[in-house]
């Protein structure tokens, strides 16, 4: 299926700009936000509701225009070494184009239920992250005014890197200043020193461990590990156990092998154990740790 026939029931001029977007043709992009300064605020037509800045994170938006051969992250996925760096550049700057055109960073998309912002939707997204631009493309939108600690102030964009599988993404917030400043944060990201100021002497996890978030809903909902915003101090230690076999961060599953973690307790929304969880990517040696 063809980008044309996707859009076929969206406006002409923006679908037009949804498949410069798309394939990352940056100068087209320019020319027509000049000729139509109103496009780097309307949206789509379709459920979603997306900006023109939602579709350049993949997410949230028609399958086709994720996957599509000529989309720009899977030319990028897909090309040689010396043609990388040139596609990744023009990826860069179909962002750029659009910021530069007064684009809202902070607008949210209906995508997924609603309140789908674009930090959100690129930091949980496959395709900037296979394509090598996710991080680069954070720093974007973060230099251009979406808060690091997202929307609500909760800390969302970094729960959302973490529990969908992209500890880089999570990396680079953390690295712009993302708050760091629960058990489940300190645990996904490898911080041992930040999980050990989560325990008092007796080694019992202290009431400001918690991941809290201002959000009416049990979990951060991801396409891969639901973060709990539980606090309850058992199921915050299994969590934030759970995040650190996932990423094989050693010494953190080794402190906390005795702070009450249950090896046998499976994950309620992917049946997994700790273990199964050491499996889930790497194979690591925290896999093999556990093994023993």
């Amino acid at each position: 299926m063809n980008i044309e026939h996707v859009l076929a029931d969206e406006d002409a001029v923006f679908a037009a700009a949804v498949t410069a977007v798309v394939t990352a043709d940056a100068d087209a992009l320019r020319s027509q936000l000049k000729s139509h300064p109103d496009l780097a605020t309307s949206r789509a037509r379709a459920a979603h509701r997306s900006t023109l800045l939602h579709y350049t994170a993949a997410n949230g938006i028609e399958t086709e225009l994720q996957s599509t051969p000529a989309s720009i992250y899977q030319r990028i996925a897909t090309c040689t070494p010396d043609e990388q760096l040139d596609l990744q550049t023009n990826a860069l700057e179909v962002v750029s184009a659009l910021l530069d055109a007064g684009a809202d960073v902070t607008a949210c998309s209906e995508a997924y239920g609603g309140d789908a912002d674009v930090m959100g939707l690129l930091v949980s997204s496959a395709h900037p992250a296979i394509a090598g631009v996710q991080s680069e493309l954070i720093a974007l939108l973060l230099n251009t005014g979406f808060p690091v600690d997202g929307l609500v102030d909760d800390g969302n964009p970094l729960a959302m890197a973490l529990g969908s599988g992209y500890v880089a993404a999570a990396q680079a917030l953390a690295a712009q200043g993302a708050r760091v400043d629960n058990l489940i944060f300190a645990a996904g990201l490898g911080r041992l020193e930040d999980v050990k100021i989560c325990f008092d002497s007796d080694a019992k996890l202290l009431p400001n461990a918690a991941f809290v978030s201002k959000r009416d809903q049990a979990y951060t909902h991801t396409g891969y590990l639901r973060l709990t915003h539980s606090q309850d101090p058992g199921e915050v230690r299994q969590q934030a156990f759970n995040v650190a076999c996932l990423y094989d961060h050693l010494d953190v599953v080794q402190f906390m092998l005795d702070k009450g973690v249950d090896l046998k307790l499976r994950d309620p929304q992917f049946d997994r154990t700790p273990s199964g969880w050491a499996n889930a990517f790497t194979q690591g040696r925290v896999a093999k740790l556990l093994r023993q």
